[in-house]
C-alpha cells in the first residue's frame, strides 16, 4: 500500500525450474518500484525489479542480475507475474526459472488491500436489480368465467370478460376487463378486482355490477361491486358467500345467488332493495338465475327443495311464492338463458328433464319440458354454460362429447342440430361463450390451447378455425446449453415465442431467438447438450424429430436432424457432455443399452457400469465432478461414478434437482433420510451440510460470478408464486425487488440463464415478474452493470494488428479478463491496468517500441502472460468490496516481442475502459 515499508510476501505454487526451491518470494512496493527476490534476500530468478531511486522496471538474467533492459513504467503498485507456460525463450528473461505449470502464479494480487486503497475514493451504491417489461399472454392469463355484451354497443363487438386473472395480453388488468376482438384492444375498468369474478351484470340504469369472491387493492373481501363509471364500491355488507349468479328483474331489483361458508344453509337466493334481504334459501348450491320478461325469476343449481317446497334442480318464484317446473331434471342445472321465444332453456349434468330424455340440454314451454334435438352426450360436469346467438341458436359450453364425438367445450345449436366448433378447443374446460354481431364466438374458460393453438383463457372462432384473441408468448422451457459461438440453445416447447409460431429447438443470441427446423413428435423435449465440434444433441420421450425416426434422441449437424444409434426405450431427462467431450444420457430406459445412465462411444450407446438399477424411474439428472467422477441423481438416490463402480453418496430420500459449484461442492434439492419436508444441503465431497430452506420448491440453481448461489423456485402459494432467492448468510433473500411471479398454475422459476452483460433471463409457467407483465420469459436487469468498451488504437507488430477485448466483464468479486490477439509467439504480454487514462509512446518507455504504439492507460497493476496460438488471455481479480462499484479503470496489453538478440520490438493494443459492477 503506497506509504507502506513492510513487504508482501508471497508462496510460490511450484519450484523454480533448474533452481532451488523458493519457499518465499517478497514483494517492496514502497522502494520507488518493486525488487522480487527470495527469502535468502538473492533475486529470484526472474529478476523483475527495479533499481532502487529509478522509477524504472527492467527484466534481468538470474546469471547477471546486474545486467537488465530497464522499462521505464509510471511506478506500478501491484504486480502480477504469470506463464501460461513453461518454455525457455532467452537467457536475457530466463524464462527456464518461472513457475512450472499452466497458468502458473509467482507474485499475485495477494496484495488485494492495496488494490482497495488504490481506489478508496470510490462511492458504493445501492444496486438492486430490476425486472424488464416482458412479452405478453397470448389471452388471458386466467380462468374465465364470464363473457357478456356490453350494453347499447349496437354493432360493437366489445365484451365485459370477467374472471380470475391479473394479466389480459400485454397489461395488468385484474378480475374484469373490457375487451373488443375485432381490434384486439382491451381497457381496465378501474383498479380490477382482485379475486374471482364469476358473473357481469350490465344494470338498465348504465352501471355495472360484478358478483364473485374478490376485493378492491387493500380491501376487504367482498361478494358484489358496483362500478359506477369512475371506481368500483362495495354493494351493501354483501351477504359473505361467493356470488355465483347475477340477474335484474323487470322492476329494477337485483337478485343474487351464492355458495360459501359465510352462509347458514348451502345455496342462498339474496334481493337487492337499497339492502340485501333473503329471498329465498336452497338446500344446496343455487347455480344460475334468470329473469323472465313477465317479472318471474328461474333458479337453478344443485337443490331439491327451496324455501322448503321440492323442486328437483330448478324452481319459479312469481313474486309471491316458489314452485317447481314440473318434475324438474334427474341432475344438477348448472346454466340458465333465454331463447327470442321467452322460452327458458337449462343446460346441466343430466339425462332427463320431465321424465323426457334430455342429455345436457332441455327447454320448458311453460307447461313441459322437450329435448333440445339428441343432446349433448355425458361428460364430467355436462353443460356449464348457455348463451344464445344472434339468429336465435344456442351455445353450450363444458366437458362433453357429442355423439361419441369430442365437442372440445363448445357446441352451438343452430335450430336443427348440434354442431362442434372445430376439431376440439383444447385444454381444460369452458364456462362461458359470447356470440358477436358478426358472427364470430368468443369463448372463455380454463384453457392452454383452442384448436390447436396457443391461447390462454379465451379465444375466438372466427367460423372457420380458432384464433387467438390476443397475441402474446407462450413457452415452456426445459433445458439451456452454450454453443461454441457463444449462441444458447434452448429446448422445450415455444407456441408461438417472439415470432416462432411453433419450435422445440431455439437458439438465442442474448436479443433474439431463432428457430431450428423440425419439430418432435410422439413427445417432448426434455435435454440439450452441444458436443465438441459443435453438433447439437437433443433428448426427450419424442420418437421423431423433424420427420425422422429418433428414438428419443437426436443429433443436428448444422443442416439436418440424425438419430443417435438406436436410442433409447423410453424416456431421457438429462444429457451431459463430460471433460473428456463424451457425452452421456440419464432417464427411465432399462435394460438394452443399459440401465438409467448410457455413454455414447461414438457408435452406439454403452452401460456406464452395470447402470442404476433398483432405482425408482433410472436416473433424472448428471452432473460431473471437477476431478472427472460422474454424479447421477435419481429419485431416491445420488450415486456417484468413481470409474469402477456406483457409489451412493446419499441417505435414502427424495431427491429433484442438483448443481455443482465451481469449488466442486454439490448443491442438492430435496427430502434426506426419513426428514419428508424438502430442503437444500450442500456436500462437499464426504459430509451433507444444511442450507437454509426455500419458500417453495428450488427447481433450479446457479452460480454469479462472484460465487453467491441463486435459486429459482415454485411455489403454489397463491401470493409467492415463485421466483428467484440469492443465499445471503444464512438466509434466502429475494434477488431484484423482491417480486414472486403471480401466475393462475402455481407457476415459478423453472430455468435461469445468466448473459454476458450480467443480465438474468428465468423461464418458468408465470405471467408476471413485478409491476411488468411477462409471459414465460423475464429479464433482470443489473441496475450498476459491468462495462468494457475500446478506446484508442492498437499497433501492427509482426504477426499483424494487436487487438484486445473483453472476455469477462469486471464484476465486483469476479476476474476481468481480455483476450487479445495479434501477438507472435516468442513474445511476453504484459496485462497493463490503472485508474486513468494515459497517451505514452511506448519509445519513451523502451526503444524497441512501435513507432505508432501508445500506452494508454496508467501501469498501476500488472499481469505477465504468455501468449498461446497468438493469442493471450490477461485478467485482473476484483476484491468483492461494494466501495469499487462503479469505479472507472482503464486495461492494456502491451506485447514485448524476444529476438535472438534480446527484445526487438514493444507493440500495444488497444485501450479498454472499465466499470466496475455487481450483480
Amino acid at each position: 500500500m503506497p506509504g507502506s515499508v513492510k513487504p508482501i510476501t508471497v508462496k510460490p505454487k511450484a519450484v523454480v525450474s533448474g533452481r532451488s526451491p523458493l519457499s518465499s518470494i517478497q514483494l517492496w512496493p514502497a522502494i520507488g518500484g518493486f525488487n522480487v527476490v527470495s527469502d535468502n534476500g538473492t533475486p529470484s530468478g526472474l529478476a523483475v525489479r527495479m533499481p532502487s531511486g529509478a522509477r524504472s522496471m527492467g527484466l534481468g538474467s538470474n546469471d547477471d542480475p546486474g545486467v537488465v533492459t530497464p522499462i521505464r513504467w509510471l511506478d506500478p503498485k501491484v504486480l502480477d507475474v504469470r506463464a501460461a507456460r513453461a518454455q525457455p525463450l532467452t537467457a536475457l528473461l530466463a524464462v527456464e526459472a518461472w513457475l512450472s505449470g499452466p497458468e502458473s502464479t509467482m507474485v499475485s494480487m495477494q496484495s488485494v488491500s492495496a488494490f482497495v486503497c488504490l481506489v478508496a475514493a470510490a462511492m458504493g451504491q445501492s444496486c438492486i436489480p430490476s425486472w424488464s417489461p416482458g412479452s405478453g399472454v397470448p389471452g388471458v392469463a386466467g380462468p374465465v368465467r364470464s363473457l357478456v355484451r356490453l350494453p347499447g354497443s349496437g354493432n360493437s363487438s366489445w365484451l365485459l370478460v370477467g374472471g380470475n386473472f391479473q394479466v389480459v395480453g400485454s397489461s395488468v388488468i385484474r378480475g374484469i376487463a373490457l375487451y373488443d376482438p375485432v381490434t384486439r384492444s382491451t381497457i381496465p375498468l378501474g383498479s380490477g378486482l382482485q379475486g374471482q369474478v364469476s358473473s357481469i351484470l350490465p344494470m338498465s340504469n348504465g352501471q355495472l355490477l360484478a358478483g364473485g369472491s374478490f376485493s378492491f387493492p387493500g380491501g376487504a373481501t367482498v361478494d358484489v361491486a358496483r362500478w359506477n363509471g369512475a371506481q368500483w364500491q362495495a354493494m351493501g355488507t354483501g351477504f359473505s358467500a361467493y356470488t355465483t349468479a347475477l340477474t335484474q328483474l323487470t322492476n329494477g331489483d337485483v337478485v343474487a345467488s351464492g355458495v360459501g361458508p359465510g352462509l347458514a344453509v348451502a345455496g342462498q337466493i339474496v334481493r337487492w332493495n337499497g339492502q340485501w334481504f333473503p329471498l329465498a334459501v336452497a338446500d344446496a348450491a343455487v347455480h344460475a338465475l334468470l329473469a323472465m320478461p313477465n317479472g318471474d325469476l328461474i333458479a337453478a343449481g344443485k337443490f331439491t327443495s327451496i324455501n322448503g317446497i321440492a323442486a328437483n334442480h330448478i324452481a319459479r318464484w312469481d313474486g309471491t311464492s316458489w314452485s317447481p317446473l314440473g318434475s324438474g331434471t334427474d341432475g344438477p342445472v348448472n346454466a340458465l338463458t333465454l331463447l327470442p321465444n321467452g322460452e327458458p332453456v337449462a343446460g346441466g349434468d343430466f339425462a332427463f328433464a320431465g321424465g323426457v330424455a334430455a342429455r345436457q340440454v332441455a327447454r320448458w314451454n311453460g307447461t313441459s319440458w322437450s329435448a333440445v334435438g339428441a343432446g349433448l352426450a355425458a361428460a364430467s360436469g355436462g353443460v356449464v354454460g348457455l348463451s344464445t346467438t344472434p339468429n336465435g341458436g344456442l351455445l353450450a359450453t363444458g366437458k362433453y362429447g357429442f355423439s361419441g364425438g369430442d365437442f372440445g367445450g363448445v357446441a352451438r345449436w343452430d335450430g336443427l342440430s348440434w354442431q362442434a366448433l372445430g376439431n376440439h378447443v383444447g385444454f381444460g374446460e369452458v364456462f362461458t361463450a359470447a356470440a358477436l354481431p358478426n358472427g364470430d364466438i368468443v369463448a372463455g374458460g380454463t384453457l392452454g390451447g383452442f384448436g390447436g393453438i396457443a391461447a390462454y383463457g379465451i379465444a375466438v372462432w372466427n367460423g372457420t378455425s380458432w384464433q387467438r384473441a390476443l397475441d402474446g408468448d407462450y413457452s415452456f422451457v426445459a433445458d439451456i446449453a452454450r454453443l461454441p459461438s457463444g449462441l444458447s440453445v434452448i429446448v422445450g416447447k415455444f407456441w408461438p415465442f417472439h415470432g416462432i409460431e411453433d419450435a422445440d429447438v431455439v437458439l438465442f443470441d442474448g436479443m433474439h431467438y431463432t428457430a431450428l427446423p423440425g419439430l418432435a413428435s410422439g413427445g417432448s423435449v426434455n435435454a440439450v447438450a452441444v458436443m465438441p465440434n459443435g453438433d447439437v444433441v437433443i433428448a426427450g420421450s419424442f420418437t421423431a424429430m423433424g420427420g425422422v425416426p429418433a428414438a428419443r434422441v437426436a443429433r443436428w449437424n448444422g443442416t439436418a436432424w440424425a438419430p443417435l444409434g438406436s436410442g433409447f426405450n423410453a424416456a431421457v431427462s438429462d444429457l451431459l457432455v463430460d471433460g473428456n467431450g463424451d457425452l452421456l444420457a440419464a432417464g427411465e430406459f432399462g435394460g438394452l443399452p443399459a440401465n438409467g445412465v448410457a455413454r455414447w462411444n461414438g457408435v452406439a450407446w454403452t452401460p456406464v457400469g452395470g447402470g442404476l438399477a433398483g432405482t425408482a424411474a433410472g436416473a433424472t439428472e448428471l452432473a460431473e465432478l471437477p476431478d472427472g467422477s460422474l454424479l447421477a441423481l435419481s429419485r431416491n438416490w445420488i450415486r456417484r461414478w468413481t470409474g469402477a463402480q456406483w457409489v451412493p453418496i446419499s441417505p435414502f430420500g427424495y431427491f429433484s434437482r442438483m448443481h455443482v459449484l465451481a469449488g466442486g461442492d454439490v448443491v442438492v434439492r430435496g427430502s434426506f433420510g426419513a426428514d419428508v419436508a424438502t430442503e437444500v444441503q450442500r456436500w462437499n465431497g464426504s459430509a451433507w451440510s444444511s442450507l437454509p430452506p426455500t419458500p417453495g420448491e428450488a427447481s433450479r440453481f446457479l452460480e454469479l460470478p462472484n460465487g453467491d448461489l441463486l435459486a429459482g423456485f415454485r411455489s403454489q402459494d397463491q401470493g409467492l408464486g415463485g421466483g428467484v432467492l440469492r443465499l445471503a448468510g444464512n438466509a434466502w433473500v429475494p434477488y431484484g425487488l423482491g417480486v414472486g411471479f403471480p401466475d393462475f398454475r402455481g407457476g415459478g422459476v423453472d430455468q435461469m440463464l445468466l448473459l454476458a452483460n450480467g443480465d438474468l433471463l428465468v423461464y418458468g409457467p408465470f405471467m408476471q415478474a413485478g409491476p411488468h407483465v411477462a409471459s414465460g420469459e423475464a429479464r433482470l436487469v443489473p441496475s450498476c452493470p459491468a462495462s468494457a468498451g475500446s478506446y484508442g488504437a492498437g499497433c501492427v507488430g509482426s504477426s499483424g494488428l494487436v487487438v484486445s477485448q473483453a472476455a469477462a466483464l469486471p464484476w465486483l468479486g469476479a476476474t476481468f479478463a481480455a483476450i487479445t490477439t495479434g501477438v507472435p509467439a516468442s513474445s511476453v504480454v504484459i496485462g497493463v491496468s490503472g485508474l486513468a487514462a494515459a497517451a505514452v509512446p511506448l519509445q519513451w518507455i523502451l526503444p524497441q517500441g512501435g513507432s505508432a504504439c501508445t500506452l494508454l492507460t496508467t501501469p498501476d497493476l500488472l499481469d505477465l502472460r504468455l501468449p498461446v496460438a497468438g493469442s493471450v488471455v490477461t485478467s485482473l481479480s476484483i476484491p468483492n468490496t461494494p466501495s469499487l462499484i462503479g469505479q472507472g479503470l482503464r486495461h492494456q496489453a502491451v506485447v514485448i516481442e524476444i529476438g535472438a538478440g534480446g527484445i526487438v520490438a514493444a507493440t500495444s493494443g488497444n485501450g479498454l475502459s472499465l466499470t466496475i459492477g455487481t450483480l
